[in-house]
């Protein structure tokens, strides 16, 4: 930031520099417009105002689309952090859960024991319902 105010200060003193040694009248033509006999001081620092101006306001533009950015960023942040929390509540209540049931009541699950197909399953659940009725 101190680099950037550094190059504008001396980029606007040779600026001024430029234009208080070219002090000539000079004509100015744009479009349809014409100025006679304008202080070429005058259309220098105008065209250095106007530049000023233009980089101003677009700097501008940058620096609301960034806060916009950043606003809808921490927003996105903010839910994640909640579902983070919430998925770690539920995480800690299954643990918890875990804990209390009797380790003899739960069926160890290990690899080799799961089906490789679903419908292999889904038919063992029938199978382990149809035995508790």
């Amino acid at each position: 930031m101190q680099a950037y105010l550094v190059i504008a200060l001396t980029f606007s003193v040779l600026v001024a520099i430029f234009a208080i040694q070219n002090v000539g009248p000079v004509d100015i033509r744009f479009l349809t417009w014409r100025v006679q006999e304008l202080s070429l001081v005058l259309v220098i620092l105008g065209s250095a105002l106007i530049g000023a101006a233009v980089v101003f306001l677009l700097g501008l533009v940058k620096q609301i689309s960034n806060h916009r950015q950043i606003k809808d960023l921490k927003r996105k942040n903010d839910e994640l952090d909640k579902v983070v929390v919430e998925l770690k509540d539920t995480l800690l209540s299954k643990e918890k859960n875990d804990i209390e049931e009797p380790k003899g009541n739960k069926k160890d699950v290990e690899p080799d024991n799961l089906p490789e197909d679903e419908s292999e399953y889904k038919e063992e659940l029938l199978n382990k319902e149809v035995e508790k009725d």
